[in-house]
């Protein structure tokens, strides 16, 4: 066992909750996620090693599958991508699929200002966030063909939709076909 487990910030023991001093060598080794490899003894540790270490088997098992160029996997709630496999503690066959890269939409849309990061910067501080806005007649029209225009966008997305076939393909026909119908609509 190493000592440090908590040089940046306390971790709990990854067995019984008490506070951590001693990281798993192997796991540290594999730079796996310290929270699942911190221990607060040799005593936790040798106790839960039976089931601990089935986390370094499956993730040397996971680091040999290479994952194509391009192809970028989901952290953080979507907020960051890398093309490391990430780190779990699998317990079943299935796992992540790799995410193509970002989609381009055309300069003549117009695109919100959370398009490249996924962050808004003006909803969160609107003054619609505290008040009901009256939408006027056009606003309203606008709101019925947007509506129209995602009912359609979803409907061709169900129609692919069956066993076997990976969201990124969903994902792509569903862009394709926002694409489409956004580029053509009348201005």
């Amino acid at each position: 066992m190493e000592k440090g487990a908590s040089e940046s910030s306390p971790l709990d023991c990854a067995r019984c909750g008490k506070p951590a001093s001693l990281q798993c060598p192997k796991c540290a080794q594999l730079k796996l996620p310290r929270e699942a490899a911190a221990f607060c003894s040799q005593d936790c540790f040798k106790a839960a090693w039976a089931s601990h270490k089935s986390v370094h088997t499956k993730v040397d098992a996971l680091t040999s599958q290479l994952s194509q160029e391009g192809w970028k996997y989901c952290l953080k709630k979507g907020r960051t991508r890398t093309l490391e496999l990430p780190r779990f503690d699998w317990t079943g066959p299935l796992r992540p699929f790799p995410i193509s890269k970002m989609r381009l939409v055309p300069d003549g849309i117009e695109k919100p200002d959370w398009a490249l990061d996924g962050i808004p910067k003006i909803e969160p501080d609107s003054d619609l966030q505290k008040r009901v806005e009256i939408k006027t007649p056009e606003q309203i029209e606008r709101m019925r063909e947007t509506c129209r225009i995602a009912r359609e966008v979803l409907d061709a997305g169900a129609r692919i939709i069956k066993p076997g076939i990976t969201t990124d393909e969903i994902d792509r026909v569903i862009h394709e076909e926002t694409i489409a119908r956004v580029d053509t609509r009348p201005r």
